[in-house]
């Protein structure tokens, strides 16, 4: 007779916060810098490579250069809130410069929440396109919004099913709305930005749009010999940013020679999700099939 086995345990266990990433950066001396100064700027270069080391793992490397380069220009006052702390430090100096080598601790989960907010996280594969008003901009206006549209993955089209309102009072305050299908959203905020960004963070919030992105899946697996086996897999799916937004562990059965567990997982990229399952199941003759 099969058995349903308790393992709580496993459903506490958290997805991981967090990920080190090893970094080697570098300041060149002026006579304008102190040792001290050198140091800092090492350091800050430091934490800005390996939150953009990050971000190549979460979304897997998707953007082009020129994006990514807006996308750190508009988070890096955000670094230092994106950064944990180091460990392992070293310094190298030479005639002309002090190289650092470290191991710098990102904030995943804080990070991950930025990328969707700017949308990166959803349109790092395809761009959204969507129908532009303005009322009031200047051109510096529409300097920046080519910027904001190029970390967004928004791409101007005359005949897209969303449209973008935005309106820039006469106090240069702004405002602005999205409209697709029945969505109808809308915000408010003292810069362009702040309101661009609040607009698509709600959109993409939105379950009706995320379905577009997001696959919801059942993973079933046979033949673990052990509930360790089970957990330490659970671990290592915690750590498939981009194949999985979100997992959680349904059942853990007792077969007559091994063990049967479940998953429910929400997807972002089904291909590359039964890609890493059959590197890591395949290879340990691991049974398992994915349905809606």
């Amino acid at each position: 007779m099969k058995k349903i086995l308790l393992l709580l345990f496993i459903l506490l266990l958290p997805g991981p916060a967090h990920s080190w990433q090893q970094v080697v950066a570098e300041a060149f001396s002026e006579d304008r810098f102190s040792r001290s100064e050198l140091q800092d700027i090492a350091m800050k270069s430091g934490f800005r490579q390996a939150i953009s080391q990050e971000i190549d793992r979460i979304i897997q490397g998707r953007i082009p250069l020129e994006r990514k380069s807006a996308l750190m220009k508009h988070i890096d006052d955000q670094v230092g809130d994106l950064v944990q702390g180091y460990r392992q430090a070293s310094w190298l100096e030479r005639n002309d410069a002090l190289m650092l080598e470290m191991e710098v601790n990102v904030d995943t989960a804080s990070l991950r929440t930025l990328l969707r907010k700017t949308g990166v996280y959803y349109t790092s594969d395809s761009a959204w396109p969507y129908s532009l008003n303005t009322r009031g901009a200047s051109p510096e206006d529409f300097s920046l919004l080519q910027e904001l549209q190029l970390i967004t993955g928004a791409v101007v089209d005359g005949n897209a099913a969303t449209t973008l309102n935005l309106g820039k009072s006469a106090e240069g305050t702004w405002s602005g709305s999205i409209v697709h299908e029945h969505i109808n959203l809308s915000a408010s905020g003292s810069t362009l930005d702040q309101v661009w960004f609040d607009l698509w963070e709600y959109f993409f919030s939105r379950p009706e749009i995320q379905s577009g992105f997001v696959e919801s899946l059942i993973l079933n697996t046979s033949g673990w010999t052990t509930t360790d086996s089970i957990m330490n897999f659970d671990r290592i799916l915690g750590t498939w940013h981009r194949e999985i937004e979100q997992k959680n562990i349904i059942s853990v059965h007792s077969d007559v020679h091994s063990l049967k567990a479940s998953w429910r997982i929400h997807s972002l990229s089904r291909e590359s999700l039964e890609e890493r399952l059959e590197n890591y199941l395949g290879a340990r003759e691991i049974d398992y099939n994915t349905q809606h």
